[in-house]
């Protein structure tokens, strides 16, 4: 009992010490409690119903994390009747992350922050993710991460967007792009896994509404064309058919199961991506991909001592990417989503008036991209 008390008095040190700074209000911190994630789900009877996941630094608590449910005609209303439920006030000040059920995702998610927006206890830093069902469900989820995720989202969010394998999705990037014509928003979409929350997923959203959902793969494709990647670790498989006169016959048929196909695990030590307009008339554009990569594994035993056999893998590895970018920039076409930002581009070579989004919408299902990718395996390591 005095090593748990101690572990919790502990804590609430530790805590105490992250959290003084953030506090915009004066409040000693032990009558606070306050939210490190917020979800957000619509009711049928048009109410904003929100799960809070709350820090309290009580010594006498089983555990310093809570999760408390309430509703209101405003998120700000139902915050005020989440507080008739506990005795302590509820600040914002820690504010990490907020998540969208993913059924009020599709109905648009801009009405739901116009308050947080003018909080000046809300971090532009805080993230936006979307759960895969409902934020509650999510949220509720009784295993030690989701009791936390708050903090379990803030850091496996700020990690993923630091090694650049999705995009970033704080509510200052999505304000952003939600506010700009020709740039649509894309934010992450969150599920228990393995007992955890984890990324699962990517959403698309059409000005702030989710349309589509796309593979973690296919959003750092998107983000190679947003941002530049740095030490981001990728897979990609291609046909093993190529690599015929590379392969360890023997080995092969001893220790590898018989596919038509070989994974090859990779880092990408530098990715760019780079979009050009042709032509501003024909609506057509360029873009170009650059990966700087070292292979770090492959799945099948494909010697690559052979600089042919590099060269090989370089151009099998560039067709099948340019064949995920053309099926996913078709995808987004059909769904009439622009996450690439082709707009921006096309609005700012045209020399007319000013471009709107309807018009925007109308033009995106029609314009072509010719999408050049260019990888430079730059150590192909002990890979025999």
């Amino acid at each position: 009992m005095v090593i748990t008390m101690s572990i919790k008095r502990i804590s609430i040190l530790f805590f105490s010490v992250i959290f003084l700074t953030g506090c915009v209000a004066t409040n000693e911190l032990e009558e606070l409690a306050i939210i490190s994630a917020r979800g957000i789900d619509l009711k049928e009877d048009d109410e904003i119903e929100t799960t809070l996941n709350i820090i309290r630094f009580d010594p006498e608590a089983q555990s310093i994390y809570t999760t408390i449910k309430a509703a209101g005609k405003s998120v700000k209303q139902a915050r005020e009747h989440a507080g008739y439920q506990i005795g302590y006030e509820i600040s914002e000040g820690q504010l990490r992350a907020e998540i969208y059920g993913r059924e009020t995702a599709t109905k648009g998610i801009t009405p739901l922050l116009g308050g947080l927006i003018r909080d000046a206890q809300a971090s532009d830093t805080m993230y936006l993710v979307i759960a895969n069902s409902t934020a509650s469900e999510l949220m509720e989820h009784q295993t030690d991460n989701a009791k936390s995720i708050g903090r379990y989202l803030d850091a496996l969010l700020t990690k993923e967007i630091k090694e650049k394998a999705i995009p970033a999705s704080n509510i200052q990037k999505y304000t952003v792009s939600a506010g700009t014509i020709g740039q649509d928003p894309v934010l992450a979409i969150i599920d228990i896994k393995d007992d955890s929350p984890a990324i699962v997923g990517i959403g698309l959203l059409k000005g702030d509404r989710l349309v589509k959902e796309v593979s973690t793969h296919e959003g750092t494709l998107i983000n190679i064309i947003l941002d530049r990647l740095k030490n981001t670790e990728m897979s990609i498989t291609v046909p093993l058919a190529p690599f015929e006169s590379y392969i360890d016959k023997e080995l092969m048929h001893e220790h590898y199961a018989s596919t038509e196909e070989v994974t090859i695990q990779y880092l990408v030590n530098k990715g760019k991506g780079k979009i050009k307009v042709k032509n501003v008339k024909n609506l057509t554009f360029k873009t170009e991909i650059q990966l700087d990569i070292d292979v770090r594994g492959l799945s099948k035993p494909v010697s690559l001592k052979n600089k042919n056999a590099i060269k090989l893998l370089e151009k099998e590895m560039e067709k099948k990417l340019t064949d995920q970018y053309e099926n996913l920039f078709k995808e987004t076409q059909e769904a009439n989503i622009d996450p690439f930002g082709f707009g921006k581009f096309y609005r700012a070579n045209r020399q007319v008036a000013k471009l709107t989004d309807n018009e925007w919408r109308k033009l995106y299902p029609n314009i072509s991209v010719d999408f050049h990718v260019d990888v430079d395996i730059l150590q192909a390591g002990t890979i025999q």
